[in-house]
């Protein structure tokens, strides 16, 4: 599984800047790079930085050196311009992006849990210098990031507990996967079988099936078929549209069940089919539901419907079957 990651830029030992701040900036170009914009309490949450006293007055710093905006109540990363470009280390690359530009190395957001920001800080730090032949020492760590000495010190020594560094400051090959968070899981694209173009739904329905709700039987077969097509469009088999429409032909009261049948085709098929797929695409959306069609929420539509239509025919026996699809439609 993919961690979650931001990108920590690299600056210059003359930036001014602390370590909240430029975490607090970093976190902001890793989404500029997809154009997004964020709240002061996502900055909080994403960072573990405390949102009162520490977010809110790193933003004001930022802000006051032209490094940040707001709009609408969300922060926004800018383009280091004039003295504060010199703060930076510049990247090798050709890209019109500025923010392509800007120097940086890729740190695996922690599980605060089990490890604080600034140990993950300096741990993937160190793994950026691993290659470097030049030997790390707890000075030059806290003058790389901007922390205090005693600081660097205890991560140090936490990282070194936890096994992932070495006695002279080496990343070691120990790895511990619940120790990163786990980035967005990506939603499967829903694959839709190909629809064929000769379906036709109408064939379902035998020649001498009640067509009191057409004029004639062309007129039905062009209506039905165009809803089986959107059925098919909708990832639903031949099968599938078969075994519903004889579960549902077969739920209405048999004295007038091909009546019925015919005006629940005219009038309803195709709301309950449209609301189904409403309905499916929301559970979807809220992972409730990953099925490969809405034929359960339309089974489930219909069976209530149906119920209301047989419930109110033996109240009315006498009233002919179509006014009651009249007054549901």
């Amino acid at each position: 599984m993919k961690k979650k990651q931001l990108w920590f830029l690299t600056f210059n030992k003359d930036c001014p800047l602390d370590f909240a701040e430029r975490l607090v900036y970093s976190h902001l170009v890793s989404k500029i790079r997809h154009g997004k914009s964020q709240f002061a309490k996502n900055i909080a949450v994403h960072t573990g930085l405390d949102r009162a006293s520490v977010v809110a007055a790193s933003l004001g710093v930022l802000e006051s050196h032209g490094l940040v905006e707001k709009s609408k109540g969300c922060w926004r990363a800018l383009q280091p311009t004039g003295a504060t470009e010199a703060w930076f280390v510049p990247r090798k690359s050709e890209s019109d992006k500025w923010h392509e530009r800007l120097a940086y190395f890729p740190i695996s957001m922690p599980n605060r849990s089990k490890l604080m920001t600034r140990c993950a800080v300096v741990y993937w730090f160190l793994v950026s210098v691993a290659n470097n032949q030049r030997r790390q020492n707890i000075t030059g760590i806290a003058n790389c990031l901007s922390i205090g000495w005693a600081t660097a010190a205890r991560s140090v020594k936490q990282l070194q507990k936890m096994g992932l560094i070495s006695s002279n400051l080496r990343p070691t090959k120990v790895q511990q996967d619940d120790l990163w968070r786990e980035g967005r899981k990506r939603k499967k694209q829903q694959t839709k079988p190909a629809v064929v173009d000769n379906y036709r739904m109408s064939s379902l329905f035998k020649p001498q099936f009640s067509l009191e709700a057409f004029k004639e039987r062309s007129i039905f077969d062009e209506h039905v078929d165009r809803i089986g097509t959107k059925m098919r469009r909708a990832g639903y088999s031949e099968d599938e549209i078969g075994e519903y429409i004889r579960e549902t032909q077969s739920s209405f009261t048999p004295v007038l069940r091909n009546e019925s049948m015919s005006w629940f085709l005219r009038a309803s098929m195709e709301t309950l089919f449209a609301q189904a797929e409403r309905e499916t695409e929301k559970n979807r959306m809220r992972n409730r539901f990953q099925g490969k069609n809405s034929l359960g929420m339309l089974k489930h539509l219909t069976k209530s419907f149906v119920a209301r239509i047989n419930k109110a025919h033996e109240r009315f026996e006498d009233v002919q079957v179509h006014m009651f699809w009249i007054n549901a439609a």
